[in-house]
């Protein structure tokens, strides 16, 4: 009997491994994706502990010309993919006056907040599109309180999420008629 699958950005540690964990143990295997080379010491064995496939994919969602062989890493691992948790993401590079917010920082965050995970959704939610299957399909993005709660000393990173918040609202409305559920969770 085949199982749902899942990919969990930003799963290696923190948020993300706990929702690798939590979807383990709900029956999904799972692909791990991440900035390591490989997947750290123990992550294969605590999420295979909770009876799942595991599979890792070292890559960097600002990449957006990566996001195609992480799509086909969870197609070839587990033959489909049900599931996206966007967690991947940063904080600001550097917190400070917002009238001295350099260009490069601001484009590093949004590069990897927003724009990474606005396609790397876009590229996903096409595949799911192109293979449907028997179990629900979901998008989930973790955005933070930041997307409403306004700090002049980390604007940059208040923009990413505050964006994020706008993509998932739209995405929700793009992809309900097809059946698949868009979250936020903050």
């Amino acid at each position: 009997m085949s199982r749902p699958a899942a990919i969990v950005t930003g799963g290696a540690r923190g948020i993300g491994l706990a929702c690798a964990e939590a979807l383990a143990g709900a029956g999904f295997d799972i692909l791990v994706v991440d900035l390591a080379e490989k997947a750290g010491d123990g992550l294969a064995a605590d999420i295979t502990a909770r009876g799942a496939k595991f599979a890792y994919h070292r890559s960097d969602i600002a990449d957006l010309d990566g996001h195609a062989a992480l799509v086909d890493a969870a197609t070839s691992a587990f033959g489909r993919m049900d599931c996206l948790v966007n967690n991947a993401g940063i904080g600001a590079v550097v917190r400070g006056d917002l009238l001295e917010l350099k260009p490069e920082n601001f484009d590093r965050i949004l590069a990897i907040n927003l724009r990474g995970t606005v396609f790397l959704s876009q590229a996903v939610a096409r595949a799911m599109l192109a293979a449907p299957g028997d179990f629900p399909k979901s998008i989930i993005t973790i955005t933070s309180v930041s997307a409403e709660m306004a700090s002049p000393e980390r604007a940059d990173y208040c923009i990413s999420k505050a964006g994020l918040s706008m993509w998932v609202k739209a995405l929700a409305l793009r992809l309900a008629p097809e059946n698949i559920g868009v979250f936020e969770v903050r």
